[in-house]
Order: C-alpha cells, then sequence, then structure tokens
C-alpha cells in the first residue's frame, strides 16, 4: 500500500509539472502574438503608435528668414520673417510673408512672375506633436480663400500673442497664369493703353527694378501647379508633398525699426 502511495504522489507531480510549462508556453506565445500585432497597427497608426508625429516630423521646413522690417503696434513692436514659396516641389514661384500684432498672425503671399494666386489654404498648429504626418487636406484647412486671380493676399488670424510663443503653420496655394505679365506685343513706348510699362530710361542701373510697376517675366510658368512656402524646395518627397514652418513670436521695445506694410 506504501508503495502506492509514492507512485501516486510521484505521477500527480509530474502531471502538475507538465501542465505549468504548458501554461507559461501559452502566455509567452500570447505575448509575442500581442507584440506583432502592435507592431503592424503601429504602421497604420493605430495602437502601438499616435497617428500623429513628434517633434522629428520630417516636413517641418525650419523659421525662415528674419527680415529688417518690424510690425508695431500699441503694445509692442513684432520681428517679420520670410519663406520661399516653391511651385511643384522645387520652382521657385514667390515668398510667403509671416508677422503679427497684439492680437492677430498675418500671413501674407505674394508671387513672382511665374504665376497669381488662384486659392489659399492655411493650417496653424500649436503645438508640433499634433501636427499630421501627411498632408492636409487644403480644402478643409480653416483659413482659405478661393477665386482670388491675385497677385498678392493677405489673410489675418485671430490668435493670443505672447512673446516666444511658437506656431507651426502649413501655407498651401493653386496656382494659376500671371495676368499681370508684361504684353509680349508691348513696345516699351508706354502707349499701351494703360497696360503696365517695364521701360525705364533713367540712367540708375536698375534696368526698371525700381519701378513701382516693374514685374520680372519669369522664364518658367508655375501656373496649374500646387505651391507650398519653406526650406529650399521640396525634391525629396514622394506622393502628396507637402510642408510647414515654425514661426517664433518675436517681442521688442525698440521703436527705431520700420514698420512693415503689412
Amino acid at each position: 500500500m506504501k508503495n502506492i502511495r509514492v507512485l501516486y504522489f510521484l505521477l500527480c507531480s509530474v502531471l502538475l509539472i507538465t501542465f505549468s510549462n504548458c501554461s507559461e508556453d501559452s502566455l509567452s506565445n500570447n505575448i509575442v502574438e500581442t507584440s506583432v500585432s502592435d507592431d503592424a497597427l503601429a504602421k497604420k497608426g493605430g495602437k502601438g503608435q499616435s497617428a500623429t508625429n513628434n517633434n522629428s516630423n520630417s516636413n517641418n521646413t525650419g523659421t525662415g528668414t528674419k527680415l529688417e522690417q518690424v510690425t508695431e503696434d500699441e503694445n509692442n513692436s513684432y520681428s517679420v520673417y520670410s519663406h520661399s514659396l516653391w511651385a511643384g516641389q522645387d520652382s521657385y514661384a514667390g515668398e510667403v510673408i509671416v508677422t503679427n500684432n497684439d492680437n492677430e498672425l498675418s500671413i501674407t503671399y505674394n508671387t513672382d512672375a511665374s504665376a497669381d494666386l488662384k486659392e489659399v489654404h492655411i493650417y496653424v498648429w500649436d503645438h508640433e506633436n499634433i501636427v499630421p504626418n501627411k498632408r492636409p487636406a487644403p480644402g478643409k484647412a480653416p483659413y482659405k480663400a478661393e477665386n482670388l486671380n491675385a497677385d498678392i493676399y493677405s489673410i489675418s488670424i485671430p490668435k493670443t500673442i505672447v512673446c516666444d510663443r511658437k506656431f507651426y503653420i502649413s501655407t498651401h496655394a493653386g496656382l494659376i497664369q500671371n495676368g499681370t505679365e508684361e504684353d509680349p506685343e508691348d513696345d516699351g513706348d508706354g502707349d499701351d493703353n494703360g497696360d503696365i510699362d517695364n521701360d525705364d530710361n533713367d540712367d540708375d542701373g536698375d534696368n526698371g527694378e525700381n519701378d513701382p510697376d516693374f514685374k520680372t517675366i519669369a522664364p518658367k510658368s508655375n501656373a496649374g501647379e500646387t505651391a507650398y512656402a519653406g526650406g529650399s524646395g521640396f525634391t525629396s518627397q514622394k506622393g502628396a508633398w507637402w510642408g510647414y514652418f515654425e514661426y517664433v513670436v518675436e517681442c521688442s521695445d525698440d521703436d527705431g525699426g520700420v514698420v512693415t506694410p503689412l
């Protein structure tokens, strides 16, 4: 009888160890499967990873070029920045000027002779971690204007303005044929029924650039192109290319600057 009890105890011990190992293997397999599932979701911006980007968003094109002008308002003077406007990823089409007053941002598109503005669409984010990885739909932009047919267009955006506050701005434009180009049949004698005359007979060495109506005829038309401001072009991007730039509110108590015309 004693031997039977020993055998029974040994048999129960073996069964218990076997069951424990099977449970551990099952748990291990479940962990692996969960990890693979999260990786797959991460690629789609799902559970494993947020659909928004962190502070290293590859579409960030920088801070632009600071101009000598300032914008003066009742409470302060503010800096002005310029960003190149690129059509079709790498064709220069003008610039976008950004500044602010005490209560709002001011964003001005200014195209060159390669095209005019058909429409503009602007996104402004307060934090970079909410900027999307993929191009936001231009038509859904909160700030926009359409059917413009203009060289220059400005949009004012109400914001709480605090010194050193940072904004992330995407400025899209749809371009059309330049409607203010010099008439190719114009002989430059001024007899053009009110059309723009780039003729400059003054011996000042400026070839007419100082004439307020002077407009350089671009060698390449950007009509029909999509354009975004920022950086030095977007040739490294594939598919639905786009970009955004940073704008920091820079305050100054110096009233000696030149007031920007914006």
